[in-house]
């Protein structure tokens, strides 16, 4: 017998890399978590797979509306799962260098 409307969430997963993104919303069990929605997010996971392979390693940075999250992490109806790259500049330094420029 299919869950009951009341038992699925719908949440999205995105992945942003080099000027570009993806977007995908799944459908999951409610109690879903993080590992489940990036299970269900075939489309993004091939655009990482071409764009950022090293991104779909277990250790990659995750976060849930901005802010950091484990694969364990349950999940509420409309939440947003972020597949986090790396930085390309230290925060610390960047703020030293517009701290420099500004003199």
């Amino acid at each position: 017998m299919p869950a009951s409307p009341e038992a699925r969430l719908t949440v999205e997963v995105v992945f942003a890399w080099d000027g570009r993104s993806w977007a995908q919303h799944v459908e999951l069990e409610a109690g879903a978590d993080v590992d489940a929605a990036l299970g269900a997010a075939r489309e993004v996971r091939a655009a990482i797979a071409a764009h950022a392979p090293q991104l779909l390693q277990d250790d990659a940075a995750l976060a849930v509306h901005g802010r950091s999250a484990g694969r364990a992490q349950r999940l509420r109806e409309g939440d947003r799962v972020e597949i986090v790259g790396p930085l390309k500049v230290d925060p610390k330094e960047a703020r030293r260098r517009r701290a420099a420029a500004d003199d």
